[in-house]
Order: C-alpha cells, then sequence, then structure tokens
C-alpha cells in the first residue's frame, strides 16, 4: 500500500491501475484492492472523466490532510476496539475477579485507560489547526 501511494504521490496527473501494475509489478487484482484502499483511507482520490470507464487516482497532496486522515484510521482501527473491550471488562469484572484473574483485570484497565487518553489527545489533534500543532510541537524549544 505505501509503495503505491508513494508513486501516486511522484505522479503530475491522474493516473490509471493499468500504469501502477506496470510501474510497480503488481497483479491488477491487487492494484485494485490498494487503490480501493487508499480511497477509503482518504489519501487517494479516483477521477472518472465523463464519457469514459476508466477511473484514475491521484494522491492527496497535502501533508496536513494526510496525517489527519492516517490519525483517523487508525483511531478506527485500532483504539475503537479497545474502547469497546473497556466496556467488556467492566461487565465482567466481578467474573474475572471471582475466576482469579483480577490481575488480567487490572492489566486491562491499565492498558484501556491509556488508549482512551490517547483517544482523547487524537480527537483534540484533529480538532487544532496545523499553525497550532506546529507551535505546540515547537514550543518546548522555545527559550525565554
Amino acid at each position: 500500500m505505501l509503495s503505491v501511494h508513494a508513486w501516486l504521490l511522484m505522479q503530475s496527473s491522474p493516473q490509471p491501475t493499468d500504469a501502477a501494475m506496470a510501474a510497480l509489478k503488481m497483479s491488477r487484482g491487487r492494484a485494485h484492492t490498494v487503490l480501493q484502499e487508499l480511497v477509503d483511507w482518504k489519501l487517494v482520490y479516483p477521477i472518472k472523466r465523463i464519457g469514459t470507464r476508466q477511473i484514475t487516482y491521484v494522491a492527496e497532496a497535502d501533508p496536513w490532510t494526510m496525517m489527519v486522515a492516517i490519525l483517523q484510521q487508525r483511531k478506527e482501527r485500532e483504539l475503537q476496539p479497545l474502547m469497546e473491550l473497556a466496556e467488556w471488562n467492566k461487565e465482567h469484572k466481578a467474573e474475572l475477579m471471582q475466576s482469579g484473574l483480577g490481575d488480567f483485570h487490572v492489566r486491562l484497565s491499565t492498558i484501556v485507560n491509556r488508549a482512551s487518553q490517547v483517544n482523547e489527545a487524537l480527537d483534540h489533534a484533529k480538532g487544532e489547526s496545523e499553525p497550532w500543532w506546529w507551535r505546540w510541537l515547537m514550543s518546548p524549544l522555545r527559550t525565554k
């Protein structure tokens, strides 16, 4: 997926699936699957010209937009399942304690707590502008 995205970033015009296949020596099925995944991640946009069936693809060029799209996907794929696990852990606390798995419950609670903090930070990150984040990232480097 990374190689297709990087290849599209280097292209100056929208590219069809066939061009990606030839450049990266991929099968049609694999190229199509990867391109669709990149579209789902909002890192690539499909373009269909009127009067033709061919779809071409162009990569998102703005680094900030790419970062936010990647953060959103990572959150949905990794943090949301952990947040659901938090509910399961709460519901089954008594069972875990009675069956001698209290340590597991405590460790799982700790993991879920950290995941919740990361989730809140990502929510905050999506709501702020790029200049705000640059100021925040560079603030430790400032001197009085």
